[in-house]
């Protein structure tokens, strides 16, 4: 009782209006905990914590922002199991700091409405409603690297963090295999416009979806599982269907800021070889496919219903989506 008594009196070292700004601006109200236990950038409700659980040492080097759940267990001690240590908690906070400041620094290079030599990704801006496209700095890669290795870098490096549209014809077809290797390891987020039809109907299904991992096939089944009217009552389904989509936008995922994070840091982790299957016994990392239901429509044809009016439907809808539409308003036409 004696030393909680005394720790509950000593003296708190306040941090200046000017040091408190500063390292809010830092950490955007984010966790480093939460980030780095639980892959999380959300913004959350916290408090500023001593990491050497010293509060008269107002050393801003001294001071994390933590959740309210993550400062209380930070606080906590434990007798039985390992608690967390400051050094654990300050190499949290400086992963968090790195990852951060790439986005503002990606933001900030976007936004100069820069044009690169083969710029395949563009992004269209939420808060200056504007177009531009990633100039992202490429570091110098090693001479032996391999095409498809260089073109998993460069892409990875070049996502956009909003949501964008895709130039497919500037994307090499080495590029397009990498896209779809950063997507199957939950990199890359995309959004996807499917069109389809039961044989024999006239009423076409269109949905928009956001979806990431190995993906497609869930997609397929999603879409026939939002569709009570082609089940009977034993939830089988009535006939055969026909879909077809497209990719209308993407996005670099948080997990893809960790592995660009990674990638860019003095010392690159391992994620270059096992995006690209380079360990044994592991042909390449893919998760468990994510589809999310965005919007879901179902309009009724005047006339007979095929692939090429899945297609027609599918092109029209991505070229409606605002990414799309700030590019053919900037430029006069419309992306592939």
């Amino acid at each position: 009782m004696g030393n909680n008594s005394q720790d509950a009196k000593s003296p708190r070292s306040s941090l200046s209006p000017e040091e408190e700004a500063n390292l809010l601006d830092k950490c955007r109200r984010r966790c480093c905990l939460c980030f780095a236990l639980d892959n999380d950038l959300s913004e959350k409700e916290g408090q500023l914590c001593h990491l050497d659980r010293d509060r008269s040492n107002g050393d801003p080097d001294n001071i994390v922002f933590l959740c309210l759940r993550h400062h209380n267990l930070y606080d906590t001690r434990y007798s039985q199991s390992k608690g967390m240590t400051q050094k654990e908690v300050h190499i949290y906070r400086d992963r968090l700091y790195a990852v951060i400041k790439q986005r503002q620094l990606q933001f900030d290079s976007a936004s100069a409405d820069k044009v690169n030599g083969d710029g395949a990704f563009c992004s269209g801006g939420v808060m200056d409603q504007q177009i531009y496209w990633i100039d992202q700095d490429i570091p110098s890669l090693p001479l032996d690297m391999s095409p498809f290795d260089k073109a998993l870098v460069e892409i990875l490096l070049r996502v956009p963090r909003s949501w964008g549209c895709i130039i497919a014809d500037r994307l090499s077809h080495t590029q397009e295999i990498a896209l779809d290797r950063l997507v199957e390891a939950g990199i890359v987020e995309q959004r996807v416009v499917l069109a389809g039809y039961m044989e024999g109907s006239k009423e076409v299904l269109t949905l928009l979806c956001r979806v990431s991992g190995d993906y497609k096939r869930e997609l397929l089944a999603e879409a026939v599982r939002s569709v009570p009217k082609w089940h009977d009552k034993d939830n089988k389904v009535r006939g055969t269907p026909h879909f077809l989509f497209d990719v209308g936008e993407l996005r670099i995922t948080d997990q893809g800021e960790l592995a660009r994070h990674d990638w860019t840091s003095p010392e690159p982790s391992s994620v270059l070889a096992i995006l690209r299957g380079g360990f044994p016994m592991l042909p390449g990392l893919k998760v468990r496919g994510a589809v999310k239901i965005e919007s879901r429509r179902f309009k009724k044809m005047r006339g007979p219903v095929d692939d090429s009016v899945l297609r027609q439907i599918v092109e029209s809808t991505i070229a409606e989506s605002p990414s799309h539409s700030k590019m053919r308003n900037k430029n006069g036409d419309t992306p592939a």
